[in-house]
């Protein structure tokens, strides 16, 4: 975290580099497209930066009063209220005040709780910090010194242990990001569907009887699920740990801790069956209703193809759609993306145009390689997008099933989620068996539910190749 002299210091760099760039851009030695990353991404920077002094400042009105054994976190009053549409809620929402508060907790040995509010989709998302298990919640053992495998020999001097950690690699693409969400506060969530009419409308003679067309309503509810986990430390690997910057165990647990919770929200998202594994919601693929296409070897229509007449079943079926998202594996777009002409020729690009020399069309790399991300991972909620297929964006994931393309109209009912609770961050370790082992315990959890509004807005398209 830095101090508040680094981040003014980092403002005012930030406040001439804009100015020398607008400058640039003024006398056409910038172009259009370059000045706007540049000025976009400067943007960005500032929000993080302010909210940063803006955390400094809760610290100091905060740690002049706080003891070690009521130590409390300051909740947003800008919390957003039911209805209103958000973004999913994400561990990198963490504001600097809460992780260090984190650190602080464990430091002192003080019980601690915090929110990590859902966030509407105007606010800016901080980069900060998620494990479980989907279902009932597993406990493992606590991460000791001795637990922790190394390469070091007895042998050798003692080595000097680097800032820099290894985050555990998970999938990027959060699926909660793909769809709109929405807060809500009860147990459930229900809404009403008009399902079709006994009769319809007709020409009528003057002074003729009008029909009554006898619209058909049904209502549907969605339960909540909760997610959860846990994870565990001895109080040595805490205190011997301090000096280890990313590695400090006090940050770097519960931020994994979360980002396990992320991963395992996204799986829930795609693949839940309601009943199974403690989950109250059917995911995307398990959802009934929706339109079905499978590819056949064997028949006059190949891959593309297959996904071509699933576009055409979704604006001749029930829903009269068109799909504004896609989503598949990667293994399965690349098959889709390698497919070639006669010529040699990629048909992919023949139909949304070349997507240059990037593997899957995503954007360019734009970070310079000898810039360290901070625990050397790819942050969920990163964008998960790799080009377009007929104007359909394309989203892959390594927990879609190999040999599925999914297309969705999202804006015609294709999907939303709904928010029952953000995430909860508590650190403990006064609980009898933590007492007893002298360690401590985070605890992250949220309650979330997925439906599919409109099931003939979905086509699943399956049997399609994949390497």
């Amino acid at each position: 975290m830095r101090t508040r002299a680094q981040l003014k210091a980092r403002a005012s760099e930030l406040k001439d580099e804009v100015t020398k760039a607008t400058a640039a851009f003024e006398d056409g030695r910038m172009e259009s497209k370059r000045y706007k990353g540049f000025v976009d991404r400067a943007s960005r920077e500032s929000e993080e930066i302010q909210s940063e002094l803006k955390a400094w400042d809760q610290v100091a009105r905060y740690s002049g009063g706080t003891e070690a054994g009521g130590m409390a976190v300051p909740q947003s009053s800008a919390t957003p209220g039911p209805g209103e549409l958000l973004r999913p809620v994400s561990p990198y929402d963490m504001t600097p005040n809460q992780l260090e508060s984190l650190v602080m907790a464990a430091r002192n040995r003080t019980p601690l709780r915090i929110e990590i509010e859902p966030k509407r989709y105007s606010d800016p998302v901080a980069l900060k910090s998620m494990s479980t298990r989907w279902g009932n919640i597993t406990t493992k053992a606590a991460v000791s010194e001795s637990s922790i495998s190394s390469s070091f020999s007895a042998a050798n001097f003692p080595p000097l242990q680097s800032p820099h950690a290894i985050g555990i690699g998970l999938e990027p693409t959060r699926v909660a990001g793909l769809f709109p969400g929405y807060a809500y506060n009860r147990q459930a969530i229900s809404w009403l569907t008009h399902t079709g009419n006994s009769s319809a409308s007709g020409a009528v003679a003057e002074l003729g009887t009008k029909t009554d067309i006898g619209e058909e309503y049904s209502e549907t509810t969605v339960l909540s699920t909760l997610i959860a986990g846990m994870a565990s430390v001895s109080l040595q690997g805490l205190w011997d740990s301090e000096g280890y910057g990313e590695a400090n165990l006090a940050a770097f647990i519960p931020f994994e801790l979360q980002r396990d919770l992320a991963n395992v929200e996204s799986n829930l998202l795609l693949n839940a069956q309601s009943g199974t594994a403690n989950a109250t919601f059917n995911g995307l693929l398990n959802t009934s209703g929706t339109l079905t296409r499978a590819y056949s070897a064997s028949g006059s229509l190949t891959p593309l193809d297959t996904i071509a007449a699933g576009i055409n079943d979704m604006r001749t079926g029930a829903a009269f759609c068109f799909p504004d998202l896609a989503i598949t594996s990667p293994d399965t777009l690349f098959s889709l993306r390698t497919a070639k002409d006669s010529t040699g020729k990629y048909l992919w690009n023949i139909i949304s145009g070349a997507a240059g020399m990037t593997p899957d069309g995503e954007t360019p790399v734009d970070q310079p390689a000898n810039a360290a991300a901070p625990y050397s991972i790819i942050p969920q909620g990163t964008d998960p997008f790799a080009g377009h297929l007929w104007g359909i964006p394309v989203a892959i994931s390594t927990q879609i099933p190999d040999g599925t393309f999914v297309l969705c109209s999202v804006k015609n009912g294709g999907g939303m989620v709904f928010q029952r609770m953000g995430m909860v961050i508590e650190y403990n370790m006064w609980a009898e068996n933590l007492w007893t082992t002298n360690s401590a315990q985070w605890r992250a959890e949220e309650r979330i539910a997925f439906a599919v509004q409109r099931p003939s807005a979905v086509n699943i398209i399956t049997g399609l190749p994949a390497i």
